[in-house]
C-alpha cells in the first residue's frame, strides 16, 4: 500500500499531463493558419514547456489561493521568492517521484513498444510484413514529435536543476 501512495499521485499527473500535447496541437491547428505542420510542432514546444514549467514550478508557490498570491507579491515582490522556496521544499518528494515515472517513460519511448506492438498484430492480421510495418510506422506526433519530446526533456532538465 506505502508503494502505490508514492507513485499514485504522479503517475496519475503523468498520465493527465500525457494528453496535454494531443490539447494543444488540436487547438493550434485549428485556431491557427499553419503553413506546415513543423509550425504546430513549434508551438507546442513553446507552450507545453510553458505550461510544464509553470505547472511543476510554480504553482507550489501558490498555497492558498492565487488572489491571494498576487496580492502578497505585489505587497511584497520578495514573498515571492520565499514561497517559491517554501513550497519547493514541501514538494521535492512528490517531484523526486515524478522523476522516477517520467525516466521509466523516457526509456519506454526510446525502446518504441507501440510501434512493435502494432507491427507484430498487423502481422497477424494482414499479408505481408510491408503492409503491417506501413500500418505501424506512424508515431503520434502530437506526444513522441519533436516539439513535445523537447519540451519535455528540457522541463526535466530545468526541474532537476531547480530542486
Amino acid at each position: 500500500a506505502s508503494f502505490w501512495n508514492g507513485i499514485a499521485g504522479a503517475l496519475g499527473l503523468n498520465i493527465v499531463v500525457a494528453f496535454l500535447p494531443t490539447m494543444l496541437v488540436l487547438i493550434t491547428s485549428s485556431c491557427f493558419r499553419l503553413k506546415a505542420y513543423a509550425w504546430a510542432q513549434q508551438l507546442l514546444q513553446r507552450w507545453y514547456f510553458m505550461f510544464l514549467i509553470v505547472f511543476q514550478l510554480f504553482v507550489v508557490t501558490i498555497s492558498s489561493s492565487l488572489e491571494q498570491a498576487t496580492m502578497d507579491t505585489i505587497e511584497n515582490p520578495l514573498s515571492l521568492v520565499e514561497k517559491l522556496s517554501y513550497g519547493m521544499c514541501r514538494t521535492t518528494h512528490f517531484f523526486l517521484s515524478i522523476f522516477v515515472i517520467q525516466w521509466a517513460s523516457v526509456g519506454m519511448e526510446v525502446t518504441r513498444y507501440t510501434q512493435l506492438i502494432k507491427y507484430i498484430l498487423w502481422k497477424k492480421a494482414l499479408e505481408s510484413p510491408l503492409e503491417a510495418h506501413n500500418i505501424a510506422e506512424p508515431e503520434d506526433q502530437d506526444y513522441y514529435g519533436m516539439g513535445a519530446r523537447t519540451a519535455r526533456y528540457t522541463s526535466f532538465f530545468v526541474i532537476g536543476f531547480g530542486f
